[in-house]
């Protein structure tokens, strides 16, 4: 639940290692089509989607679910940011609130690091 750049690439590398399925930037697979290139589908883009549909966002993206049980058990890096465009940041309020409501069980690591 932190800021880009605060860890949470050596936090996803912990939680595989620990055998989750964990997920850091992406949820899905890469979109396809004539000239798609990069690494899957970004967390935040289906994150918004789902918020915009009135749809859980974890369970939208890839997280444990009934219909999903091997889904994504830990998400880092769940935002994006394009300086000057558009960013969205699912750990900030209020979409925050919508995953506690989602996964009230689930336990939030605050990552921080000297600046």
């Amino acid at each position: 639940v932190g800021m880009p750049k605060m860890g949470s690439s050596s936090l996803h590398e912990f939680f595989k290692c620990a055998g989750h399925n964990s997920s850091h930037y992406t949820c899905g697979p890469r979109p396809r089509g004539k000239g798609k290139k990069g690494p899957g589908l970004r967390c935040a883009t289906c994150m918004e989607e789902a918020f915009r549909t009135g749809k859980p966002m974890l369970a939208s993206c890839g997280g444990v679910s009934r219909k999903n049980p091997n889904g994504y058990s830990a998400f880092m890096q769940m935002d994006y940011n394009r300086p000057g465009k558009t960013c969205f940041f699912p750990q900030m309020l209020p979409y925050l609130d919508l995953i506690h409501k989602e996964s009230p069980n689930a336990t939030f690591v605050l990552l921080s690091r000297p600046l």
